[in-house]
This record gives C-alpha cells, structure tokens and sequence, in this order.
C-alpha cells in the first residue's frame, strides 16, 4: 500500500460522521402502475374516497375498473398535485354535471375533465381561469394500457364547470361545460382552445 493509500484510508477511517450529515430516510409517493384495462369490463368516475362527505371543494377523483360480474379490478387514483408536465386532476365534490367519462372513437382511450386544483380548493368549479392564482381546466386520458396523461389544460370555461371531454383518437380532443360551451384543443396543449359552439 502506497504512503497515500494508507493515509486516504487511516483519515477516511479516523474521521466522524457529523449528525446532520447521516443517511435519513423519507417514504415516497404511491408508483403504483395501473395495469391495462380489460375488454368486457366497466370503467367508473369516481369522485371522492368514500368515507369524507362530498362539498364543493375539490376532491380526489379515480377510475374504478369492475368486472362484468361486478368485483372491482383496479382503482387508479387521478394525481392531486402536479408534478412535471402532468397537471392535478381533481373535481368538485357536489357538482353532479361533472364527471362525465368518454371513450375515444377509435376506442384506445378514456377521456374526462377536472380542475388543475389541490384538494380543498374552495368552491372549485367556479375559480378563475385567470389573475394571479389561476386554477386551469383540464383534460385527463387514460390509455387502454392503463397509463394516465393530465398534460392537457385549458383556459376556457372560467368561473365555471367543465364537464366532459371526448376525442376521436386521443390527440383531437373536445370539452364542454358552462361559461364557454364547446372547446376544441389539441393534446398536450394549453391556452384556450378554439370555441366551437357557445352557451
């Protein structure tokens, strides 16, 4: 061993871990990752966990997948904060117009709508799409393999409910809801979309 060697070790060996430089461990979010839907089966928008009573602040939303015999398969829970490109997706508790679900015509996605809202925003359905603390609408899809998107937003439909969203083919994508009517974008885009029919 070189007269180095021996002196990187002996000092590497003599020299104390200062406390706030110890390994410390954090628990990480659920990566759970959906499994593909199957043919046959029913795919449920589900608002709200079940146990908390529904309001108009916003809430959690998931896709439940049940079998033609009625034995739920998966629960895939919509993401509540946003991370990266990929925007919160979340609903009003109390609102009974939202929630609508779509399958694509080319029958390879789900399609479905929400706030880009952290749980317990306020009276969520009708925030602002502008000012300072907007909250964006967006356009959620769901892969038949199971994989989830929420890059989609838009900024129609302010201070009021989006509804529904449908495509033909998981890139052209309609909304509606109040305030707007019908809104066509694009997927993966923001901005408010072309108006194709008002309300």
């Amino acid at each position: 061993m070189t007269r180095n060697a021996f002196w990187w070790t002996r000092n590497l060996r003599r020299k104390p871990i200062h406390p706030s430089t110890r390994l410390r461990l954090e628990s990480l979010e659920d990566r759970t990752v959906p499994a593909p839907f199957t043919a046959g089966n029913l795919v449920v928008y589900r608002v709200g966990d079940g146990v908390g009573a529904l309001t108009a602040i916003a809430t959690a939303s998931f896709l439940d997948e049940y079998s033609a015999s009625g034995s739920l398969v998966q629960s895939i829970a919509l993401p509540t904060s946003a991370s990266g490109s990929q925007l919160a997706l979340t609903n009003s508790g109390n609102q009974a117009s939202e929630g609508a679900l779509s399958l694509s015509a080319d029958g390879q996605y789900l399609l479905f709508a929400g706030y880009n809202a952290v749980i317990g925003t306020t009276s969520v359905n009708s925030t602002s799409t502008s000012g300072p603390t907007p909250i964006l609408r967006v356009i959620g899809r769901a892969g038949i393999d199971g994989t989830l998107d929420t890059s989609t937003s838009t900024t129609s439909f302010s201070s009021g409910a989006i509804r529904t969203a449908t495509s033909t083919n998981g890139t052209d994508l309609w909304a509606a809801g109040a305030n707007t009517g019908v809104v066509y974008t694009t997927f993966g885009s923001s901005g408010a979309g072309a108006v194709i029919s008002s309300n």
